[in-house]
């Protein structure tokens, strides 16, 4: 049997349509440093869902330790360990436009000091078009950490400048 561009079009449409919608309906859950991710009264969950997609923040390292990127964008829980912690936070670099060639912002790197409670999700955010990031916890954007701002590169972050 042969397929027609037709059949082979819709068959694409379908897989790619079922791929999006899987992925943007599960979260999916990441260990930091041997925190139980399934134990949402023990730790703490950082993530990033909600945000502004032309304005992504990756969560990069925590205490120094590169955190695994799972290759999803958006709605990921990082799982940590109650207490202070030093989050490195990566805003990549905007690009202009679906068919733009050139960047139309650099990476901005961001450093936050924060203290954690277990029980709680603490979802990072991109403000003022990219150029800041904060974490905010609970119902009111009042209860936030900023993040410094330490680094703009076109290719990569030096997080202890």
């Amino acid at each position: 049997m042969l397929l027609t561009f037709n059949d082979f079009t819709r068959i694409l449409i379908i897989t790619i349509a079922g791929l999006l919608t899987s992925c943007a309906i599960s979260p999916s859950y990441v260990s930091v440093m041997g925190a139980d991710e399934k134990s949402p009264d023990k730790v703490a969950y950082v993530t990033d869902y909600g945000i502004p997609k032309q304005y992504l923040l990756w969560l990069y390292a925590v205490d120094g330790q590169k955190v695994i990127n799972t290759g999803a964008i958006g709605n990921i829980h990082y799982a940590m360990h109650p207490g202070s912690h030093t989050l490195w936070v990566l805003a990549p670099a905007a690009m202009g436009g679906p068919w733009a060639g050139g960047r139309v912002s650099p990476n901005r790197c961001f450093v936050f000091n924060v203290d954690l409670v277990a029980g709680k999700t603490y979802n990072l955010e991109s403000f003022n078009k990219g150029k800041g990031a904060r974490l905010i916890w609970g119902d009111s954007e009042g209860m936030s950490y900023l993040g410094e701002l330490v680094d703009e590169s076109e290719w990569t972050c030096y997080w202890d400048k």
